[in-house]
């Protein structure tokens, strides 16, 4: 999606902004339909929600999330382990990232960067109530949660930076990092005392 809209912005006179992410790979489920009616799908889907789809409108309703015990947490946190030394290798991050670095080094472009901050992260596997609930019984979760983050950025974010060096980094629902002084992410999760 973001193509479109860098070359949007550019027919329209703006300086180019390339906008980047790197997900941690907790859609590693598969697309299983579970239950199947004339007017509704129950379907567990990539992200490891379980979501009802009605067929004569866009409802959708969330049935279970991918975390709402203690064990479901580490099941996941294993299970995004093994997604990330198969998918997230060297090899794979300087393809993805590295036919952008002399474009950018040339300043055709200023780099955004996003990644998941540490409410979004838990809200996005236990649901904003599930979340809520679990700052108060399963603190411990919640905090292996936003650690395994911490791990994950450390090693990726890092071996992407050291390709491309972007002037932005959004953590969403948290905050911008400015990385005007080059290795921003260590600087920035430093501070949080992990």
């Amino acid at each position: 999606m973001t193509e479109p809209v860098y070359e949007y912005e550019k027919y329209l006179g703006f300086d180019g902004v390339k906008r980047m992410a790197f997900r941690i790979p907790f859609a590693c489920f598969d697309t299983t339909v579970l239950e199947e009616t004339l007017t509704y799908v129950v379907r567990l889907d990539t992200d490891g929600w379980i979501r009802k789809y009605h067929k004569n409108s866009n409802l959708v309703e969330e049935l279970k999330a991918p975390v709402e015990e203690e064990k479901d947490w580490y099941t996941l946190k294993d299970k995004v382990r093994e997604h990330l030394e198969l998918y997230c290798t060297d090899e794979n991050i300087g393809k993805v990232y590295g036919k952008y670095a002399q474009a950018h080094k040339r300043g055709d472009f200023s780099l955004r960067f996003r990644a998941q901050g540490f409410f979004w992260l838990p809200r996005t596997l236990l649901g904003i109530e599930g979340q809520m609930y679990a700052f108060y019984d399963m603190p411990k979760v919640i905090h292996d949660m936003n650690r395994f983050a911490v791990e994950v950025f450390r090693e990726k974010h890092g071996k992407i930076f050291d390709i491309i060096q972007p002037e932005v980094m959004l953590f969403e629902e948290e905050t911008a990092v400015p990385f005007s002084e080059g290795k921003g992410s260590e600087k920035y999760f430093c501070g949080y005392g992990w």
